[in-house]
This record gives structure tokens, sequence and C-alpha cells, in this order.
């Protein structure tokens, strides 16, 4: 099966592809430019869903859930404020979860734990591997 799409996913912007690890079948990519978009595969179709049409999502990756969900992380501009996002119900809420001095460069790539909820990874252009706990956790 292959998949065309009308999405642009021009050379010079960031953009990045990942299965949701719970889903056989379902993936995700962050374009770089504009939008967050699902994917599902079916066996004689495709469903699109763009999560966010308007902000620009470079990086995505999954880690441990609160629940059976897993977390989802990204990296990125939402409602026009850069950041690194956890989003714990698959893209209808995010939290950011650093602050205007932890920025670390330009982020190649983010993913979480998958044994612990809220520690995740960043790959940085300046600053090596950096890792993260998001503040106030609660334990599952």
């Amino acid at each position: 099966m292959s998949i065309k799409t009308d999405i642009k996913c021009p050379r010079y912007a960031h953009y990045q592809l990942s299965r949701q690890p719970d889903k056989s079948g379902v993936f995700w990519l962050a374009n770089g430019i504009k939008g967050l978009y699902r994917f599902e595969i079916k066996s004689d179709s495709v469903g699109i869903s763009d999560i966010l049409p308007e902000d620009r999502i470079n990086c995505i990756g999954f880690g441990k859930g609160l629940e059976e969900t897993p977390a989802m992380y990204v990296t990125g501009n939402i409602s026009g404020e850069y950041g690194f996002y956890i989003s714990d119900d698959l893209g209808e809420s995010f939290a950011r979860i650093n602050t205007d001095r932890q920025q670390y460069g330009v982020i190649h790539s983010i993913c979480g734990d998958v044994r612990e909820h809220g520690v995740f990874c960043l790959a940085t252009g300046s600053h090596g591997l950096m890792f993260g706990r998001q503040k106030n956790l609660a334990k599952p």
C-alpha cells in the first residue's frame, strides 16, 4: 500500500515520524511547518487527522503514560509558545514541561521513558543528550 497525501515536508524543515506504541497501524508525523498528523492504516484505507493544524511541531516521541494510553512528547510552537510538551490524552491537550531558560538549542529528537511517566530525553544540537523529569509529577 502506498500513501499519497498533500502534506508538505520541505527539505529545510525538521520533521519526524513515530509509531504509536500501543496501537498497530497508527503513526504520527510532526511536520515541522504546520500540523501534527495522525495516520491510521487499515487493510483498505488510511485515515489522516491533523491534530494541531496551526502549530509547528518539530519532534514527536512516546513514553509511559498514566494509564493504558502512552504519553506523547513533542517539541515546537503550540499557541505561539515554543517548548517541550507532554500530552497524556494523545493530543487532546498539552502541558509545557520546560521553561524559557531551558531551551537547549536545536532539538533533533524527543522521547519518553517506557518505564516511568514524565521522564524524557532530548537529542540536542549543541548540548548532547539531555534528560528531564516533569515537575509536580503525580505517580501513576
